[in-house]
């Protein structure tokens, strides 16, 4: 029997359902023990059509495959991908401050290029770099990972790969004002300039071993609480001291103290590390959103 849209439609709807009503196996929303039982899951389809819908969905074309033109691994989920790229981006307009960082969604299949970040709540699954507002955490666009042969984009094709990804997941921002807030991994001060040449400010975390480091700040032995900065243009480089160096740089603020009160008592912080702080970490915020929803 042919399927159609609606009946289409009816399946994703289940199948975001199953991540909120939470169950080890897809036969046992279709259960008729008492103990277990989610009536509502046969009344709108039979466990045996659900699960043959699930064997032969398709959403491309095998026939129309060209690995000259087609990114292979990603080939048979391309069109989801771009619809959603597309939503994310066209029914919201992000405030002005937005973070890029990657992303690790829960896979426990069999796949080539499956990653293990110990940092992430989720450790071992698909790397997906996001671009998020950082009130929220909302995603407006993303690059899925895929090895090697991870398309990046076409529109920067000289920078290197981490100036690359933020360039790509940014492009439609750029030009406009916004501000981006990056980790130690992408940040480097040639990435900023070319930011900054884009009417995009920068604030982010960045190792001292990168290229145009400041010399003198990179070799500063400071005690703990005290700064060293460097400026350029409208780069800020600073080196704090907390409990180990951490290196910033700025494109708006200075090096200027703040008081903050801890458990400890009153202590001064960089104001750039408080602004950082605030307004960096929410694609970890967005991966912890996704945990109460997983999809079986």
């Amino acid at each position: 029997m042919d399927t159609y849209l609606t009946e289409m439609k009816t399946l994703i709807g289940l199948l975001i359902l199953q991540g909120i009503v939470q169950k080890p196996a897809n036969g046992m929303y279709f259960s008729k023990r008492e103990s277990i039982v989610t009536p509502y899951f046969s009344q709108i389809m039979t466990e045996k059509r659900f699960h043959l819908l699930l064997k032969f969905r398709h959403f491309a074309d095998n026939s129309k495959f060209d690995p000259d033109q087609h990114q292979k691994k990603l080939y048979k989920i391309q069109p989801i991908l771009v619809h959603l790229k597309s939503k994310f981006s066209s029914i919201y307009t992000p405030e002005r401050s937005i973070c890029v960082d990657k992303s690790l969604l829960l896979w426990k299949g069999r796949m080539g290029w499956i990653q293990y970040i110990p940092s992430k709540r989720t450790r071992f699954g698909l790397k997906v770099y996001k671009r998020c507002k950082s009130s929220t955490g909302y995603v407006w666009n993303f690059i899925v990972y895929t090895g090697k042969d991870t398309i990046y984009g076409q529109r920067h094709p000289g920078e290197q790969t981490s100036s690359r990804i933020v360039l790509e997941v940014a492009h439609d921002l750029l030009d406009r004002g916004y501000c981006v807030y990056l980790d130690n991994w992408y940040t480097s001060p040639n990435l900023v300039d070319t930011l900054c040449t884009r009417k995009t400010e920068v604030v982010g975390t960045m190792r001292t071993n990168r290229k145009e480091f400041p010399d003198f700040v990179k070799r500063a032995r400071l005690k703990k609480g005290d700064t060293v900065a460097a400026f350029c243009n409208k780069q800020m480089i600073m080196k704090w001291k907390d409990k180990r160096d951490v290196a910033l740089v700025s494109t708006f603020h200075d090096d200027s103290m703040v008081n903050v009160t801890t458990r400890q008592g009153v202590i001064q912080k960089p104001s750039v590390i408080l602004d950082y702080n605030k307004n960096m970490g929410r694609v970890d915020r967005n991966d912890g959103q996704l945990q109460s929803y997983k999809l079986a």
